[in-house]
């Protein structure tokens, strides 16, 4: 596979991080592959190839900071009261000592029958003491983020990256004919689509993932693989090579507490 021509998600100055995708190309009949591609494994129809992204590491940089301060105002308070895990231990617990004295197992069975009722009944009013909390604790979160000092730049930095996205989507559609989000065969369900990179976040320029701008770890270029109940599963392509070393300026890996601080790259 050839070296990926480099596309520029936001147009920057200095280091950059870069990030290999997968994009694909359907193959009518008669058509040739096209230079550097290789066939995709999930249909011999469509034809792959790489193409590398680039972000101003300054800007990445405020992703994540931004992406931090997103999810500690968002987290929910650590309390056995809005976890669902020590209800369902009671309700299964019950459930078992019901079958076992149902069995002969557990004797004398009125005694057991009774006690797993109490658990059960125990755990049920855990159950809806748990989901009331929760969504009392889901809803202050959701308030905190909405107030927080953070949130604009946030927003602003979102829509940003999703405006710069989709014109990198579109580039590459005009330019090449190759697409980021592919339909795999008509009638298919496993998997239903391909995709470049895991789409949920960008959609309607609300939210990011700063590790999906990331190289993927090991090397192999990773795509995400969407089935039709929604899981997506991420695939490396055969044969692929990631980007092989960290961002560097002038042979010096560039300071990145002084860039978590700084602001975003225009």
């Amino acid at each position: 596979m050839s070296a990926p021509e480099v596309r520029a998600v936001i147009v920057g100055e200095g280091p950059s991080v870069r990030r290999r995708i997968v994009v694909w190309r359907r193959l009518e009949p008669g058509d040739v592959r096209s230079p550097g591609a290789v066939f995709a494994p999930e249909s011999p129809f469509l034809e792959a190839r790489c193409v590398e992204l680039t972000l101003p590491l300054s800007f990445h940089a405020s992703m994540v900071r931004l992406a931090e301060a997103r999810a500690r105002a968002r987290a929910l308070p650590k309390t056995a009261w809005i976890e669902y895990e020590p209800a369902g231990v009671l309700i299964a617990g019950a459930g078992g000592a019901a079958f076992g004295a149902w069995l002969d197992y557990l004797r004398p069975a009125p005694l057991f029958l009774n006690a797993a009722a109490l658990v059960g009944t125990l755990g049920v009013v855990l159950a809806v003491v748990a989901k009331r909390r929760r969504a009392r604790a889901e809803a202050d979160a959701a308030q905190r983020w909405a107030t927080s000092k953070d949130k604009p730049e946030h927003d602003e930095i979102a829509r940003t990256l999703a405006e710069g996205w989709f014109r990198v989507v579109q580039d590459l559609k005009r330019d090449t004919g190759f697409h980021t989000e592919v339909r795999v065969a008509e009638g298919s369900t496993d998997p239903l689509r391909l995709a470049s990179i895991d789409p949920r976040p960008l959609l309607g320029g609300g939210s990011f993932d700063p590790e999906d701008w990331l190289p993927t770890e090991g090397g192999g270029v990773r795509y995400e693989a969407m089935h039709a109940s929604g899981e997506l599963v991420t695939r490396l392509l055969p044969g692929s090579e990631e980007v092989a070393a960290p961002p560097e300026s002038n042979g010096e890996t560039p300071d990145l507490a002084g860039l978590l601080t700084g602001p975003p790259a225009p």
